[in-house]
């Protein structure tokens, strides 16, 4: 079966906690709750009205038109500008610039860093290359970015998470593709974006923080800036703005939020107290809008998991003796919806017996394109078959764009993936051996063929 190009991100969530926050996580005191209504109201207005707050303000409310797209928290759109700016025939009209820029600065990190790695180019080396004839490749074999410079034998990857996790073996299983693919290059290099620099499971990667793509792009602006259109440098200047606002940190934004948490702290606490539960209303959508499907069951389902089963693929699964769950069913998708982790679909093996469970995981295991988590560890009771992370935005803090989010994520799975699965369980029935199990063991009959 053909794997799909879905608008969600094939992905697992990481198994640690973001280390950048455990690194400067702080120790507070419980927040004081003030002992009565006018108490509150007071501090409230005495925040709102309170000048640091105005210094606030002014730096987040300048006009940025990535942010009114929305391209902040889309880890697509960040790696299409970059894409577009690394490309030396983009229609930037900058050529090469910003490419060599970006490749001298890796290639020197990289050695800074101690990265591991044969035909690791050095910083001479890049800036002696003409990187006129490079390529830049979106999603090849699902790479983020893929840049080729076949006259001097260079090729780059740059896997770029802004939102999302890094799952379990992809750096490597980059690293791998490419090796083969170009093995005639000598030179690669590989790189893992982040917002903070988090360090990449495979040592061979450069870590590389969006503060060193800011630099990157200053040093752009005032190298080439009057050399190219006023339209174009607005819409750098605007990028490395957001980069700088929305995913590095900010020395003067970091002292005014230290000193208005030290003069209003009790105002903050109690509107942290009343802050939206994203969570629980993300849970509730989900289980709003599965309950509107005619074509899903919803299943057994709490804040952190939601799960249902499309009803055209339940006369192709197995099901136990009614327990835990609504039905028996032996699989069920679910998504996971766990704080600082992306919201998660995924399909699990449901406890049960394991003549019933056996078949499925064996066609799992030997289909990985598709059932891209079978062959991982799992629990006794519980087995991860396929999973995906979706784009941060299903998870936004405004509940009308969420809404639409969620349903454009369910309508994507119906459309992409629900027929790949559908056919695959066919063929698992096709392949179990015996008789059909017995009424109360199984789900419901597939529907009759014609007569011929």
């Amino acid at each position: 079966m053909p794997e799909p190009t879905p608008i969600l991100l094939v992905n697992q969530p990481a198994a640690d906690p973001d280390p950048l926050r455990a690194k400067h996580a702080v120790t507070m005191d419980e927040p004081t709750t003030p002992a009565t209504k006018e108490e509150a109201v007071a501090l409230l207005a005495d925040f709102i009205e309170s000048e640091e707050l105005e210094q606030l303000e002014a730096f987040s409310g300048w006009f940025n038109v990535f942010e009114a797209l929305g391209v902040v928290r889309s880890e697509l759109r960040h790696s299409n500008f970059l894409a577009w700016l690394l490309d030396p025939s983009g229609s930037h009209g900058l050529g090469p610039a910003f490419l060599s820029l970006f490749l001298r600065h890796v290639s020197r990190k990289a050695r800074e860093d101690g990265v591991e790695g044969d035909g690791l180019p050095t910083p001479f080396d890049v800036d002696a290359w003409d990187l006129s004839g490079a390529e830049v490749r979106r999603e090849w074999r699902n790479i983020d970015l893929l840049v080729l410079d076949p006259e001097n034998g260079a090729v780059c990857v740059i896997e770029n998470k802004v939102f999302s996790a890094e799952h379990s073996d992809q750096l490597r299983k980059y690293r791998r593709q490419v090796a083969t693919a170009f093995r005639d290059y000598e030179h690669r290099l590989f790189v893992f974006l982040s917002p903070g620099g988090l360090d990449p499971s495979d040592p061979h990667y450069v870590a590389l923080a969006y503060d060193d793509v800011s630099r990157l792009l200053d040093r752009l602006i005032g190298g080439r800036g009057a050399s190219v259109g006023g339209e174009v440098l607005t819409f750098v200047k605007h990028y490395k703005e957001m980069i700088d606002r929305r995913l590095s940190s900010d020395p003067e934004i970091e002292r005014i939020c230290r000193q208005i948490y030290k003069a209003h702290r009790h105002a903050l606490d109690l509107i942290f107290a009343h802050r939206p539960d994203v969570y629980g209303e993300t849970h509730e959508q989900l289980k709003d809008l599965i309950t509107a499907d005619p074509d899903l069951d919803l299943d057994h389902s709490n804040k952190t998991y939601t799960r249902f089963m499309p009803k055209a693929l339940d006369p192709y699964v197995p099901r136990d003796e009614p327990g835990h769950f609504n039905e028996g069913r032996v699989v069920v998708f679910e998504f996971e919806n766990r704080p600082e982790r992306p919201l998660h679909l995924k399909l699990e093996m449901t406890p049960g017996h394991d003549e019933l469970r056996r078949p499925i995981l064996d066609y799992a295991q030997a289909h990985p394109a598709l059932f891209n988590s079978a062959t991982q560890r799992s629990g006794k009771k519980w087995k991860k078959l396929w999973g995906v992370d979706l784009d941060p935005e299903a998870r936004t803090t405004d509940a009308d764009e969420r809404v639409e989010v969620l349903r454009e994520v369910i309508a994507d799975f119906k459309r992409t993936w629900l027929p790949q699965f559908i056919e695959a369980f066919r063929e698992i029935g096709l392949r179990r051996d015996g008789p059909q199990p017995s009424p109360g063991t199984t789900g419901a009959t597939p529907p009759p063929q014609d007569a011929a």
